[in-house]
């Protein structure tokens, strides 16, 4: 009895390109989750840094107006009396 040879097929069979396909979904599944959890961080950083900068230049705002106020009041004239008690 002959003994039938068996023939490696050049293409892969369904299962094999079922199971390929599903590696390659799994690792860009994870790339994705690495992405929106980095893109999430930075944005939280960025935010905070953003809040940070606002008040700092709250604080510039004020201090300048607080400069315009000091050179107003020196650049009046006061009686000696005046600038002497406060």
């Amino acid at each position: 009895m002959k003994r039938r040879k068996k023939m490696t097929t050049k293409c892969p069979s369904n299962r094999q390109k079922v199971k390929e396909q599903a590696k390659e979904l799994k690792r860009l599944r994870h790339e994705c989750t690495t992405d929106r959890v980095r893109i999430n961080y930075l944005r939280a950083t960025v935010l905070e840094k953003q809040q940070l900068i606002n008040e700092q230049a709250r604080t510039i705002e004020s201090l300048k107006a607080e400069v315009r106020d000091l050179e107003v009041e020196l650049t009046t004239k006061k009686p000696f009396w005046k600038r002497v008690l406060g």
